[in-house]
């Protein structure tokens, strides 16, 4: 009996090693895939990393234009108030010839009433 027992208790400690090796072939399978995973998510990680940096530079290039563009609006701000008071100054000139033509008609008209 002890005989029968020592094979039985050898066989399952056979079985009982067989089975361990299959879990670790499993629970090494389960690594491997996971690591797998670990890396095609680094690289994701990576590709957004790059897309956000490409859109970091075309807002930065964006801000750029967009000052620019302000600059260039001020000036032409500017540009619009220098026109304008010009025409100001014009307006005024006629206003002052028109003024003065008609001041110079009244004028002429008393002195040739006076004269006449």
């Amino acid at each position: 009996e002890s005989s029968e027992d020592s094979s039985e208790h050898g066989q399952n400690d056979y079985l009982q090693c067989q089975i361990l090796r299959c879990q670790l072939t499993v629970a090494q399978a389960e690594t491997s895939r996971l690591e797998t995973e670990l890396s095609v998510a680094k690289s994701k990680i990576s590709g957004l990393e790059s897309k956000l940096s490409v859109a970091e530079a075309k807002i930065t290039s964006l801000e750029s234009i967009l000052s620019v563009a302000e600059s260039n609006n001020y000036v032409a701000h500017l540009e619009n108030n220098k026109l304008r008071s010009k025409f100001s100054f014009i307006e005024l000139l006629l206003y002052y010839h028109l003024i003065s033509r008609f001041y110079f008609d009244i004028v002429l008209r008393e002195f040739f009433d006076q004269n006449a």
